[in-house]
């Protein structure tokens, strides 16, 4: 033969071809798409934790309704009511947030990642506690002290006197307040407010003008929830409209910045926080332990 030709030269007439070898990427370097997030998981555990917390707010409810030894069929009643009625606002609540918050940066990212086994979820979480505690503390304590001035300035009409609950009635109240009514009025309602702000701003994306459009909202739903502890002791006027809607609407107002800053869980702890404040310290005050 009078001629060789390199092997790696193709041949005349078949076309160009690279004589680089061809780079075959290993697994860990080809990009994998996001996963799509399941939320179920942490659906039916914000209702467990719902059911469980219902259970709590039971001793509270009595004590404010000055029913001291209620009989077996008035626990049963009332407890099978306050669960059922509980985990049907939750389900809402949390579907709500859950599957519209994942796409405008709401909902509960952080627990599903801590309930799919990431454990620096858990450890971001336990991160954030110490600052979502002191948060709490200190709304509790502006909101104690702003109820004091109102009540001096413009003290609210009762027909009949409040039953202050025990030290650890309000201790189990506020566990109980801090996992429901976060799943009800920040995870779902101002979820939901947010959501139909971006469809109706045009760009889809969560502002923060939209955002405290909706915590405006969701926290004004949140006072009105307290309306019916005022009607228990006959309370009525203006001056108790003003307390209500201005005193948890601050608060109502803390616990959505946290809800959308660190998550629903650390808005739960503030909640938490502020309820030990005004439902704790004040029996232990007057002795009621």
């Amino acid at each position: 033969m009078d001629e060789m030709h390199d092997s790696t030269t193709p041949p005349s007439g078949k076309g160009n071809f690279s004589s680089e070898p061809i780079q075959v990427p290993s697994p860990e370097e080809i990009p994998s798409l996001p996963a799509k997030r399941s939320h179920a998981k942490a659906f039916w555990f914000l209702l467990l934790c719902t059911a469980m917390s219902s259970l709590l707010i039971i001793p509270y409810t009595f004590a404010l309704l000055g029913i001291n030894n209620p009989s077996m069929p008035v626990i049963t009643i009332t407890t099978i009511a306050e669960i059922v009625q509980d985990v049907i606002f939750s389900a809402i609540g949390a579907g709500i947030g859950l599957w519209l918050g994942s796409g405008i940066g709401l909902g509960a990212p952080p627990l599903e990642d801590w309930l799919n086994g990431r454990r620096e979820a858990a450890r971001a979480f336990v991160k954030g506690l110490p600052l979502a505690f002191i948060i709490g503390l200190l709304a509790g304590i502006i909101v104690f002290i702003l109820a004091a001035l109102l009540s001096l300035v413009a003290p609210m009409k009762t027909s009949e006197p409040a039953n202050l609950p025990s030290a650890w009635q309000g201790f189990l109240a506020a566990i109980s307040a801090g996992i429901r009514e976060e799943i009800w009025t920040r995870l779902g309602l101002l979820t939901l407010f947010a959501w139909l702000g971006t469809k109706i701003v045009r760009g889809g994306r969560l502002s923060a003008s939209i955002f405290w459009i909706a915590n405006i909202l969701a926290a004004l739903i949140f006072a009105s929830l307290h309306f019916t502890n005022a009607a228990i002791i006959g309370a009525s006027g203006v001056a108790m409209v003003l307390n209500i809607l201005l005193l948890n609407g601050i608060v109502g107002l803390t616990f959505g910045w946290v809800y959308w800053k660190r998550g629903i869980l650390l808005a739960m702890v503030a909640h938490f926080a502020c309820d030990i404040i005004l439902h704790v310290i004040p029996p232990l005050l007057v002795g009621k332990f």
